[in-house]
């Protein structure tokens, strides 16, 4: 018999039965609706132990790497201790290993990883701040490269943590954190795949690191990254990116601005741009990060140009509103 953990209890799964069925058994209420795996109401997080393969059938690629599995069809092939998607976010306390300003109104901030954090490059943190607030913050580091964690922090007008990070914070100053999350990242099963990166602003952080890893696994197909601005302060990691489109005969690396001309430097926006280049994106896989209104756009031209949905991976960066004065 295999075991199953839920809720820090043990519960033995009988011969042939589901791990839906086997907690259901034991009174807990696990959500469901068809039991055949059409629906995904069942949908949970395998903490520990592999889920079955029938069990991830149909979902996202990066769900699986998650361990998200669908509970009604796992017929557990080894112990597995498993959670609902919802289960509270986890927090490490670590602390700040180095501040640089990247550009005007950018920093990087280091931290040293906290044992037990694991993540993929591109996905987010939560940074706590003062007055109880939390922002999350994309995740520029690679896993397999970097020893530590890195933000790319734009300052917002009257943003509370982000003002907080580039005015009070300092090395060796400790902070909270939560666990990794969110879809925006790469993996490299498909190395033959065709990579499309779009950024705007400190959108670069989550394609940063996306890249990195893209180049640490041997992609062997080409990458593609358009890094778009407004004016020419605000593009930055410029000379290592040329550096990295030098050194790699696959990555091609092309900044661009939509308000400013600067030598060397594509004139418009970066999605625009990049579509005019690259007609039919049938088999890429795409990533796009920054404004909400590029990444919206920027999706329907992909789609409109032959991407898979199960192919698109966006990160659209939201900004909190301003404090009422009131």
């Amino acid at each position: 018999m295999r075991k199953i953990t839920y809720e820090n209890n043990a519960y033995a799964a009988d011969e042939g039965e589901s791990v839906l069925d086997c907690l259901q058994r034991h009174g807990h209420d696990i959500p469901y609706g068809c039991k055949v795996g059409a629906c995904h109401s069942c949908l949970m997080v395998a903490s520990g132990g592999k889920p079955t393969d029938a069990s991830q059938e149909g979902l996202r690629d990066t769900k699986r790497a998650g361990g998200y599995f669908l509970s009604c069809r796992c017929i557990p092939e080894a112990d597995m201790t498993v959670t609902l998607p919802d289960e509270p976010v986890r927090t490490f306390e670590t602390r700040v290993l180095e501040r640089t300003l990247l550009n005007h109104e950018v920093i990087r901030l280091r931290l040293q990883k906290p044992a037990g954090l694991d993540y993929h490059a591109g996905q987010f943190i939560q940074l706590h701040g003062p007055k109880n607030a939390i922002r999350s913050y994309s995740l520029a580091s690679t896993a397999n490269v970097d020893p530590w964690l890195e933000l790319h922090i734009r300052r917002v007008p009257f943003g509370i943590v982000s003002n907080w990070a580039h005015d009070a914070l300092t090395e060796g100053a400790s902070v909270t954190i939560s666990t990794a999350m969110g879809e925006c990242f790469y993996l490299p099963e498909r190395r033959d795949q065709p990579l499309l990166l779009i950024g705007t602003g400190s959108g670069l952080a989550p394609l940063w690191g996306i890249l990195r890893d893209a180049l640490h696994s041997d992609h062997s197909a080409p990458i593609y990254l358009y890094h778009g601005g407004s004016y020419s302060d605000g593009l930055y990691l410029v000379d290592e990116l040329r550096s990295l489109d030098a050194r790699h005969e696959g990555f091609h690396y092309t900044p661009t601005l939509s308000r400013d001309t600067m030598e060397d430097v594509a004139r418009g926006r970066a999605h625009e741009i990049a579509m005019r280049a690259h007609g039919n994106l049938k088999g890429w896989r795409v990533f796009l990060c920054g404004h909400p209104d590029m990444v919206k756009a920027a999706r329907i031209a992909a789609f409109m140009a032959g991407v898979a949905m199960d192919d698109l991976y966006s990160d659209p960066f939201v900004f909190a509103p301003r404090p009422s004065a009131a």
